[in-house]
Formats: structure tokens, sequence, C-alpha cells
């Protein structure tokens, strides 16, 4: 009885049609709805989306860490801290924590 041996390792990097998205559809609509409104939010409201928001985006940074080249690793790190910083002010710059969250939104896909 004969076995074959193949020697195949898979590629670094999937093919860009075999990728799926890291943020699905649905939920992109969802986060860019949050944007939207949060400038029309109480103070308790924003800093709880921010906090939601934060959670959800840094969650799926993670994730993406592995397909990302290094320059890409650094902005999304980059981008996170800075929705960090603002989520953890005690008066947020509702309009600099909007850009960064928008900013990785749109990286991550």
């Amino acid at each position: 009885m004969s076995t074959a041996h193949f020697e195949a390792s898979p590629p670094a990097y999937p093919a860009p049609a075999a990728r799926a998205h890291t943020i699905p559809a649905a939920h992109r609509a969802v986060l860019q709805r949050i944007f939207a409104d949060m400038e029309t939010l109480t103070p308790d409201g924003r800093r709880d989306s921010m906090i939601k928001i934060l959670s959800f985006l840094g969650g799926a940074a993670g994730r993406a860490r592995e397909r990302l080249d290094i320059h890409a690793q650094w902005l999304v790190a980059t981008l996170v801290a800075r929705l960090l910083r603002e989520s953890s002010r005690p008066t947020p710059d509702v309009s600099a924590f909007i850009d960064a969250g928008e900013q990785l939104l749109q990286l991550l896909d």
C-alpha cells in the first residue's frame, strides 16, 4: 500500500476574494447609524455608545490583525487608542471619536 505525500502549505494571506469582511454589512450599518446619532445623545448616552463601539471595534481589530501588514496594524492600534482616549475623558470630543471610529471601520473592511 503506498501513500502519497503532499507538501502543500497554505498561502500566507488568503486571496482577496476569499477574505471574509471583518465587520458584517449589518453591523457596519448599525455602527454608522450610531455615529450619525451620537451628537444628539445625552452625555450618558454618548458614553454608553462609545464604550459599546470601542468594545466592538477593538474586538474586530484583534480578529483582523493576522491579515494586516505591519503598517495597517500600527494604524489600527493608533485608532483604537484614540477611541479609548476619547471614551475615557470626562468630556469626550465626540467628533474626534466619530472620526477615529469611521476611519477604523473603513480600515477593517
